[in-house]
């Protein structure tokens, strides 16, 4: 059997997709790509641009954003405009013509691809669409499961065990994922198992369903910013030895230590509830090339890695693709 472990359908982006607003959706969504790791381009001649267009470039948070009129275009484009120049980020690949996944596009690409079942992943910047992930698992039990969301910057409150409760016992979905970059943003320098956070996590323990890590922010920074976090999540694993732990998005390049896993995060990865999730990003071929896109470096190392680690003559394979954005980088 094979499970993809990162699939995704969600609504246009365009809309409020449950938040007040479809401004404030946009707005959400301009924040995201601030430090994004794609970066924007100018639309005059294609090139990157290394200065900062969607933000004052020092100004966390929503003060920092600049008006540029950024909104979601076509064709996996999300576009703005600053000082008379326009920009754009190729966030989604160019054939999801209206910025939306539906779901009977991924269950095409999985019979296609001969996987059997898929986890659709989502973090709050696609909205508050706990009810249509459990929708589509409710149609299609058979082959999907979905992730609900929280607000992680304010899982102290009881509102977000509330919602917690709600979306594993009455919706059905079941993991956790959860955007690390949004805890730090309420959390103010504590530990993920600060006293005011253990209720939401001894939740999450009794409910038995796994936990989805994104740390992703701290792949755009150093290499020791990296490693810290993993640490950070792998003192909160012993602190909470039920909760099943998945580090999403694989291991970024700048992840690694001469070309292998470091050891505090092999520690991490390989105890009883922790687990990489390793994403096979290819490399993306120069237009006009002849060569066949290979996994990135660091997913190769990952593989390598966990193939000598693992038990042999295992029956189920569980990968993460990004299964519906495949031509993202």
């Amino acid at each position: 059997m094979i499970v993809d472990g990162h699939a995704h359908a969600f609504p246009y982006l365009g809309g409020a997709s449950g938040f007040p607003s479809a401004e404030y959706h946009a707005r959400l969504l301009q924040r995201h790509f601030t430090t994004h790791p794609q970066g924007g381009r100018r639309v005059s001649d294609n090139q990157i641009v290394s200065e900062p267009t969607l933000w004052d470039g020092k100004t966390p948070g929503f003060e920092g954003l600049l008006d540029v009129d950024f909104h979601v275009g076509r064709f996996g484009r999300f576009e703005w405009e600053k000082d008379g120049v326009a920009y754009y980020i190729q966030w989604l690949p160019p054939h999801l013509e209206e910025n939306e996944a539906r779901p009977e596009r991924m269950l095409a690409q999985m019979q296609y691809l001969g996987v059997d079942r898929a986890l659709l992943q989502r973090g709050l910047m696609y909205g508050i669409i706990d009810e249509y992930i459990a929708e589509i698992v409710r149609q299609h039990p058979d082959k999907l499961r979905g992730c609900l969301a929280v607000e992680e910057s304010q899982i102290e409150q009881e509102s977000q065990i509330l919602r917690l409760c709600y979306c594993v016992q009455d919706l059905g979905l079941t993991a956790l994922y959860f955007d690390n970059d949004r805890f730090w943003s309420g959390a103010h320098g504590a530990e993920f198992g600060a006293a005011a956070y253990v209720p939401f996590w001894e939740s999450v323990q009794d409910l038995g369903i796994p936990l989805l890590w994104d740390i992703r922010f701290v792949q755009r920074r150093t290499q020791a910013d990296y490693l810290g976090e993993v640490e950070r999540l792998h003192r909160f694993a012993r602190q909470f030895p039920h909760i099943h732990n998945v580090l999403t998005h694989g291991l970024p390049a700048h992840g690694l230590a001469d070309g292998r896993v470091p050891e505090r995060s092999w520690r991490c990865s390989v105890s009883r509830t922790s687990r990489w999730s390793c994403c096979f990003r290819s490399c993306m071929a120069h237009p006009g090339s002849t060569h066949t896109p290979k996994p990135s470096r660091s997913s190769r190392t990952c593989i390598r890695s966990s193939a000598r680690a693992n038990c042999s003559g295992a029956r189920t394979c569980r990968t993460s693709s990004e299964a519906a954005p495949t031509a993202r980088a």
